[in-house]
Order: C-alpha cells, then structure tokens, then sequence
C-alpha cells in the first residue's frame, strides 16, 4: 500500500468513526475503484449523501477561513451525481474535510454553482506525496457555509474531562 493509499483509507477510517458517533449519520460504502471521485456513500436519515473526503494533516480546521476546492474533483462529483440520478435516486454530494485537530466541515455541494464562486488559478502540489507543483484551478468554500461544522472525534473531545486527572481547581480563572 502506497503513502497516498494509506492516507485515503486513513481518511474514510475516520469518517466511519465519526459517522458511528453521530445519530444523524450511517455509513453505507466505500467506493470499490481506488481512482473513483467519491470516497464513500452514507445516509442521513433517509437522504442518500455521496462523500468526497480530504484528510488535511498538516492543518487545522480553523487555520484559514475558506477552503480550496479544486474544480476537477468538483467536475467528477457532479458527473457521478449526474449519473445515479439518472438511475433515479437523488443523493447529496459532500466535500468532508477531516483536520489534524479534532475538527471536520462538511459542505453539501450538490448545487453549487460554479458561476457563483470565483476561480482561482493556484500552484499547488499535484498531490500529498509529490512536491511537483501544477497550476489548478480551484473555488474557495467559506468556512462558515459548511453544513456541518464540529468534533470529529467525541473521544478526544475538548470538552471530555479525564475524570482520573480531574482536578476541582481546575476550573478556577487562574
């Protein structure tokens, strides 16, 4: 298994827990096809949601109040819709992005307009383990337009206190 192998299962592993830990969320499947532009399929009560998930280890949720999305993996995600409604289902499409401080944003980017967004050309990495920078063009999402935003891990939770650490004084402003 590849370092960009690892990676993706790493990030679906997370999603499953998460998933697991939230009483809106079930996972249904991972995608079979290593390359494929969806990551994993999961229901939210009785909605269907496709899921293309970014695991960001070298950041934070809060660093940077937008978010890149790069237009050929939204290109792909609106194909893949595209193509299950036409075998009549109607799932959402979502942009999960799992940071290396317990934090998740999760944006529904099933009818997102690309004429309502400006894009950006940027030099980025082709991909998380090659240092060659290609130019993308990508959409900045808003943070703060993210349909979910919070904890992804309840066990790490900032606000869990260790009862065997606990300490009363712990709670005094000083």
């Amino acid at each position: 298994m590849n370092e960009y192998q690892v990676k993706d299962e790493k990030g679906r592993d997370i999603f499953k827990k998460f998933c697991n830990q939230q009483q809106w969320c079930k996972h249904h499947k991972d995608s079979a096809d290593e390359y494929a532009s969806w990551d994993l399929s999961y229901y939210s009560g009785k909605t269907q949601m496709i899921g293309e998930i970014k695991y960001r280890t070298k950041y934070d949720g809060s660093a940077f109040e937008d978010w890149l999305l790069e237009i050929d993996k939204l290109v792909a995600l609106k194909k893949i819709h595209k193509e299950v409604v036409a075998k009549g289902l109607n799932p959402l499409i979502t942009y999960i992005n799992h940071f290396n401080n317990n934090y998740t944003l999760i944006w529904d980017i099933t009818d997102l307009q690309l004429k309502d967004y400006k894009i950006f050309k940027k030099l980025l990495p082709r991909n998380d383990f090659d240092d060659t920078l290609v130019w993308k063009d990508v959409i900045y999402l808003p943070r703060h337009q993210a349909a979910f935003k919070g904890e992804t891990d309840k066990e790490f939770s900032i606000f869990k206190r260790d009862e065997d650490n606990y300490n009363d004084n712990d709670n005094l402003p000083f």
